[in-house]
Formats: C-alpha cells, sequence, structure tokens
C-alpha cells in the first residue's frame, strides 16, 4: 500500500486556498467599503449628505432663471459658508450653490439655493444648519434633514 504524504508544493497551495479563503470571508463580513455618502439608518454608525433648498425671498430684479446671487442684502450666494452643527459642535460643512431666480409664487419672488453637505454623522437625531456666522440658524431633526426639504431664510432664528 503506497501512502501519500503532502509534499512542499502541495502544502504550499493549501496554505495559500486557506489565505485567501480567510481574506473573501473577511471582506463578506465587512463589506467592500463605502464612499462614506450613503445614508445610514438612525442610530447607526455612518454619514448621509444632507440636502436642501434655500429660499431667500427677494424683489423682481432677474428673470426666471437667472443667477440671483448678486445685490442681496443678506450676501447670500455662491460659496456661501454653511454649518450643520449637532450637540453644539460643528460635525459638517459646506457651501450654497449659485442663487437661481424662482418662478414667481404666490407669496413672492424666491432666490433659491441648492445645499448639499456630505459627511454628516448619522445617529445624532437633531441638527442645526446655520448660515453664516450672523445669517441665523434652523434646527430639524435627522429624518427632515436627510429628506431634503425646503426651507426658508424667514425661518431662520436671528436672520435679519
Amino acid at each position: 500500500m503506497n501512502i501519500i504524504t503532502p509534499g512542499g508544493n502541495f502544502m504550499k497551495r493549501i496554505i495559500t486556498a486557506s489565505l485567501i479563503s480567510s481574506a473573501l470571508l473577511a471582506v463578506s463580513l465587512t463589506g467592500c467599503g463605502s464612499s462614506g455618502n450613503a445614508s445610514a439608518p438612525a442610530g447607526g454608525a455612518g454619514t448621509f449628505t444632507a440636502k436642501a433648498l434655500l429660499r431667500d425671498q427677494t424683489v423682481p430684479r432677474w428673470a426666471e432663471g437667472e443667477n440671483c446671487d448678486t445685490g442681496n442684502v443678506e450676501q447670500l450666494g455662491e460659496g456661501f459658508e454653511v454649518r450643520i452643527k449637532a450637540k453644539g459642535e460643528t460635525v459638517a460643512m459646506g457651501k450654497l450653490s449659485h442663487g437661481v431666480m424662482a418662478p414667481r409664487a404666490s407669496n413672492g419672488y424666491f432666490c433659491d439655493y441648492q445645499m448639499s453637505i456630505d459627511g454628516v454623522p448619522a445617529g445624532l437625531k437633531f441638527y442645526t444648519i446655520e448660515l453664516g456666522d450672523k445669517l441665523g440658524h434652523h434646527e430639524m431633526s435627522e429624518q427632515d434633514i436627510q429628506a431634503g426639504l425646503e426651507l426658508r431664510t424667514s425661518t431662520f432664528e436671528g436672520f435679519n
């Protein structure tokens, strides 16, 4: 009776196969990675992208669809700094898009700014959006800030 004993090459193949299997198992258990922009479930680890349409009431100086950044009293405009705070600390920062004159609404004229801020930590329940250092703030729930709400500057506490 011949007994086959594993030789050097056979053992190398077994060890290599074991290492590859272990690596694949580790990747399947932890996932392949995250861009950091996906919404995480409430209470869980991760980040999300905060989105909002900021509407600033204005006078009809621009045609519908035109850039309405210039000349507004509040100095809102493309690149204006927006901070998101939770529990009194800044957790994410971003900037406004350029303003676009919206179609006339029943209650006036508005310059609309898109806001999209990546990397907001999930699971903090309540957040405060701040417009610069002195234009006011607006508090909202995590669910609302993830939903992409329409906000009016007139609803910000401390807005001039």
